[in-house]
């Protein structure tokens, strides 16, 4: 849970860029993380975003926006199958996780206005059998969940709806073997 009348710490050594290359971004953030980054800091320090009609975040639902809606059984269970380091729980990745290069996303990025949602929490696995069990546990517990390969898509397909898990695919890097016949 964050206070409205603090800036949100960033550590940029460990931001993820997940509209970029898959590279984790150091002191040279990209233009889209330092908006992201002045958007949330600015936007909690004045405790209510001005265009809370528009975006649905208030003053009264921001703590509730900011907190991951991934129970603790469930992510450590979802963390058990990508590794700790491999589940993003915190609010500035949920935050640069919650827009694709839809055209309204990147302007109401560049407005500096804040999603109505955000996702509850991304995954990241490094193979299929990791994205198999995660399917497969998001199934038995009625998560949904959202895939997210490089967040270029202009239809909105990856911008969560109601608390999704986002299963980004960026470490899925490798060609294992090419069947020349398909």
């Amino acid at each position: 849970m964050f206070k409205i009348d603090k800036d949100i710490n960033f550590n940029e050594n460990q931001w993820l860029n997940p509209l970029g290359s898959g590279r984790q971004v150091t002191q040279d953030l990209s233009l889209e993380a330092q908006t992201v980054k002045k958007t949330m800091n600015e936007t909690m320090k004045a405790g209510i975003n001005q265009n809370s009609a528009k975006t649905g975040l208030t003053l009264e639902n921001a703590a509730q926006a900011s907190a991951s809606h991934l129970s603790q059984i469930h992510a450590d269970a979802v963390s058990a199958i990508v590794g700790k380091d491999n589940l993003l729980t915190g609010l500035p990745d949920r935050y640069a996780y919650s827009r694709d290069r839809l055209p309204f996303a990147l302007y109401q990025l560049r407005a500096q206005k804040l999603p109505a949602t955000l996702p509850s929490a991304i995954a990241l696995p490094g193979n299929t059998e990791e994205i198999a069990a995660i399917l497969r546990y998001s199934h038995e517990n009625g998560i949904r969940v959202i895939p997210f390969g490089a967040g270029s898509g202009v239809l909105g397909g990856t911008i969560p709806l109601v608390n999704e898990v986002m299963i980004d695919l960026k470490r899925l890097n490798q060609i294992v073997s090419i069947n020349p016949e398909d």
